[in-house]
């Protein structure tokens, strides 16, 4: 299964990123990226530590960016490149995991909102997700 892993960059938890990993329960054989800092790279490096290795597969921002511009899109809080960059990723991988925090940047619920059309699985995690797990035991 193809899955996406993307979350606000501020999220610097290894440890939180994998459990999502583990938690949502994706058979994953390709793990899909947008090449951003925080759960994107931190999914990278998850990947690269599976024995074998889970290719990787990166949707680069800045070749987007290149391509259509720094222009925010009407209306929009995002910008173009990055919606037409979410829209390739949404369209390609099987799956997303999100990991946000209780408010999600535009960013990353301009992803959810375009995986969620196209009728693909969505696990979604929080730091309320991650204490509920803490307090049951089941992240160490």
């Amino acid at each position: 299964m193809r899955v996406i892993v993307s979350g606000s960059r501020d999220i610097r938890d290894a440890r939180w990123v994998y459990q999502a990993i583990e938690q949502s329960c994706f058979r994953i054989t390709e793990l899909v990226f947008g090449g951003a800092v925080g759960p994107e790279h931190l999914g990278q490096h998850w990947a690269r530590q599976q024995r074998p290795p889970v290719p990787v597969k990166e949707f680069d921002g800045d070749a987007f960016e290149e391509r259509y511009g720094t222009g925010r899109l009407p209306g929009s809080k995002i910008y173009a490149s990055l919606a037409r960059r979410n829209q390739a990723m949404a369209g390609y991988a099987d799956a997303l995991i999100a990991l946000t925090w209780e408010t999600p940047s535009p960013g990353i619920l301009d992803l959810m909102e375009r995986v969620r059309a196209l009728g693909k699985l969505i696990y979604h995690s929080t730091p309320r997700t991650c204490r509920e797990l803490e307090m049951r035991g089941r992240l160490s």
